[in-house]
């Protein structure tokens, strides 16, 4: 798991883009990323061949999910 900040360093710009998960594709905006938060991690095995992961706000459920590959397999 993995939460980066990353700034736009070009003139007259202050944007931001935060990142909490790169294999997820779920990103945070600018407000929640710098404000700090709590991640809680809960871990529920399911057999399922592949590893999700469900964010979870006050108004929004997105999950994703990626297929488990082992050293057997050929990375594309």
């Amino acid at each position: 798991m993995r939460c980066r900040v990353w700034h736009h360093d070009r003139p007259g710009k202050a944007k931001t883009a935060a990142l909490w998960s790169p294999d997820a594709e779920a990103y945070l905006c600018d407000e929640h990323a710098l404000a700090g938060a709590t991640i809680t991690l809960l871990y529920e095995p399911n057999r399922s061949g592949e590893i999700a992961i469900r964010v979870i706000t006050a108004a929004h459920v997105e999950r994703r999910a990626t297929p488990i590959r082992t050293d057997t397999e050929a990375r594309p």
